[in-house]
């Protein structure tokens, strides 16, 4: 369906939009722990593998000619034809709109403390209020929520691969993240990691 396809399109572009009007609206650096070039080459990288495996994919398994569409709008790619039933779709809307939401709320809650790299902030706080008291991480949240509506309205093998990545990427992140934390506020993150749940509230 074309307008349930429009909507996570503008879910994703409010989301980019959000981020750059923010993107300079945080605190001076005190010290870079993992910077934007290592993720630029990661990001190239991984573009280039993903590439490569659609094109295998592609060739191999000869998707496109038990498909009338274009190989990567194909609703039977990796599954059946229930993904892209209009249940599931709606499911995927919902996902991407609620994730949205929380990634407004959580960069909104975190302020001038976020940081695209992983990096120490002048004076940089702990955050456990708002929705932050409920998950340790909602950004991170946030955007495999998206992803995943993403999927569920897509289905297809790039976003597969994508997703994957997204998925890789907020385990890394979140691994070096807690780090830094742990050492930067050595009594306070312990309490808060016992006491607040990394992504999903109350569960894990």
């Amino acid at each position: 369906m074309v307008f349930i396809h429009n909507i996570i399109l503008v879910c994703w572009a409010i989301f980019f939009i959000y981020w750059i009007i923010n993107w300079f609206n945080v605190k001076p650096t005190k010290e870079v722990i993992w910077g934007v070039a290592r993720f630029r080459i990661i990001a190239v990288t991984v573009t280039i593998i993903i590439v490569l495996i659609v094109k295998i994919f592609r060739i191999k398994l000869g998707f496109i000619s038990s498909c009338n569409q274009t190989w990567y709008d194909c609703p039977n790619l990796l599954f059946n034809s229930q993904l892209s039933s209009v249940v599931l779709q709606i499911i995927g809307v919902l996902l991407a709109i609620s994730g949205l939401i929380l990634a407004i709320v959580a960069r909104y809650t975190l302020a001038s403390n976020w940081s695209a790299t992983i990096e120490l902030k002048k004076g940089h706080e702990l955050i456990t209020n708002g929705i932050y008291s409920y998950i340790r991480h909602p950004i991170y949240t946030a955007l495999l929520c998206m992803g995943l509506g993403t999927f569920l309205v897509s289905p297809s093998l790039p976003i597969v691969l994508v997703y994957v990545f997204i998925v890789v990427m907020v385990i890394f992140r979140i691994k070096k993240e807690e780090e830094l934390m742990s050492r930067t506020f050595p009594n306070d993150y312990p309490l808060y990691k016992k006491k607040v749940k990394m992504l999903i509230p109350f569960i894990w």
